[in-house]
């Protein structure tokens, strides 16, 4: 309980110190927008893995097998390639044309507050789930390790994260975000550690695996199968390209000489949360047997509290706690700033001042934290994992390809993004609803919004030409596209007009 709480006024005494940083509402956003490689790819690690991989994936290893480790390699080759492409272009497009929020970035590349009023609704919906699976996560670990009800240790987890993120903003977040990845990576190896010692070595587990059902325990696709393993891989390792909480890191980078440090750090940080959290819930399998599958997001806190002593069972708690935290502030900050400055100002009173759009992001940041408290107190039977994916294929299919296209091709214009935005999500929605027929929905979100990105594209008003010449500077390549090199006064004036 002492390590609990010292843990715990650490994050509000960073949150206080930071408050400096959070006057205004770019502030409140992006801080200086200076964040070096350290910063930023501790950041990414964190918002990304929270207590829905710790507590997650361990519980999907424990029921699916060996086999799921598969979705350890496709998250660590291909998260890393969204930020190569993209983090450039969000830096500069910040700078620039003073973008903080992704729906924003996307009203100033398609010159209408059609996709960014879409997409900022969408979020508010469709990133409570995700929310409510961090919650849960976090909670059961608090409860197992500490004896307080589950409705006590949601109150606490979420109290100490609205507190700290409304008083300090982004930078309180991102500077928690570097001790938190560190507090993930050392409460799972842990762990990891302790379970290998009580079974006696990989082989055991193995052995013991495959004695008990080697087709679903050991062997791929396992319990999954092929359908549901594909996906939900891809799911991991795609959608990040398309999470709002994430590509907003990206308008606070320094310059794009962050990236190359920050992708190493990001990869070596999650190879070690990755294959130890998923290695968790196999050799969890081989301890316990099929006691737990009945409720296999118990599985984590369970072997917590069997293997570990006293004080490590406090060390590996604030581990978990502080994966639900480096995810939930970064995700109820987007969900303010799509609230308040891409629904309010942007379609509502375009007149708003500074302050009022803070104040705005901050009540919709207690209000979203208070409905969360309701929701996951009530009970939500639901696992983790699937929270999870749910969330990021609902969010990759309204906001990757029009990234993309933004970035990448000239040709893409206002309607075809918000084509894309309607045939991805409906495609997302009407699959799933349908039983996920022949494959996971990811994919026919991902399809069908590409191809409503082309043919909207094509079919649509062309932006104006000059707009295009200031994202695509002459002689330029596409795909070497930084919002303009030039930081004339002219070239502002055309972008504000």
């Amino acid at each position: 309980m002492i390590i609990f709480w010292i843990y715990f006024l650490g994050m509000i005494g960073i949150g206080i110190y930071c408050r400096k940083y959070s006057t205004d509402f770019n502030g409140f956003m992006v801080g200086k927008r200076d964040l070096g490689p350290w910063y930023l790819g501790c950041a990414f690690f964190s918002t990304y893995l929270s207590s829905s991989v710790l507590i997650g994936n361990c519980g999907t290893a424990y029921y699916n097998g060996m086999s799921y480790m598969w979705n350890t390699v496709a998250q660590v080759l291909c998260t890393p390639i969204g930020i190569i492409l993209l983090f450039a272009g969000l830096a500069k497009a910040s700078k620039q044309l003073g973008v903080v929020t992704v729906p924003g970035y996307l009203k100033k590349r398609y010159l209408s507050n059609v996709p960014a009023g879409l997409l900022a609704a969408f979020m508010l919906v469709f990133l409570l789930p995700y929310l409510i699976g961090v919650a849960k996560g976090s909670a059961l670990m608090i409860s197992a390790v500490t004896g307080f009800t589950f409705a006590q240790s949601v109150i606490l987890i979420l109290g100490v994260t609205l507190v700290y993120s409304l008083i300090g903003g982004f930078m309180a977040g991102t500077i928690t975000d570097f001790f938190q990845s560190l507090l993930m990576c050392f409460g799972a190896t842990f762990v990891f550690v302790a379970a290998l010692i009580e079974i006696g070595g990989i082989n055991n587990v193995i052995t013991t695996l495959s004695a008990m059902d080697y087709d679903h325990l050991v062997n791929s696709p396992g319990a999954l199968g092929w359908n549901q393993l594909v996906g939900v891989t891809f799911v991991f390792g795609l959608a990040p390209w398309g999470l709002p909480q994430l590509l907003q890191k990206g308008f606070a980078m320094k310059d794009k000489r962050v990236i190359k440090p920050s992708v190493i750090i990001v990869i070596f940080l999650m190879l070690f949360i990755l294959y130890t959290s998923n290695g968790n819930g196999a050799i969890a399998r081989a301890l316990y047997g099929d006691a737990l599958l009945e409720s296999t997001d118990s599985v984590f806190p369970y072997m917590v509290t069997q293997l570990m002593p006293d004080w490590a069972q406090g060390l590996v708690m604030a581990a978990v706690v502080a994966a639900a935290m480096s995810t939930l502030d970064g995700v109820i900050l987007v969900m303010g700033a799509a609230a308040s400055n891409d629904l309010y100002k942007g379609c509502i009173n375009p007149n708003a001042s500074d302050k009022t759009v803070l104040r705005i992001t901050q009540a919709v940041m207690f209000i979203v934290l208070g409905l969360l408290a309701i929701i996951t107190i009530g009970g939500v039977g639901t696992q983790i994992t699937f929270l999870a994916t749910f969330s990021h294929t609902m969010m990759a299919s309204m906001i990757a390809v029009p990234m993309f296209g933004g970035m990448f091709w000239r040709g893409g214009n206002t309607t075809g993004c918000v084509t894309a935005q309607v045939c991805g999500a409906c495609s997302a929605l009407i699959w799933y609803a349908l039983g996920q027929p022949f494959c996971h929905f990811f994919f026919p979100a991902m399809v069908m919004s590409f191809v409503g990105y082309v043919v909207g594209s094509k079919f649509g008003k062309p932006l104006p030409e000059e707009y295009i010449h200031i994202l695509f500077p002459n002689g330029q390549r596409e795909k070497e596209f930084h919002w303009g090199i030039h930081n004339s006064k002219m070239k502002k004036e055309t972008v504000n007009k």
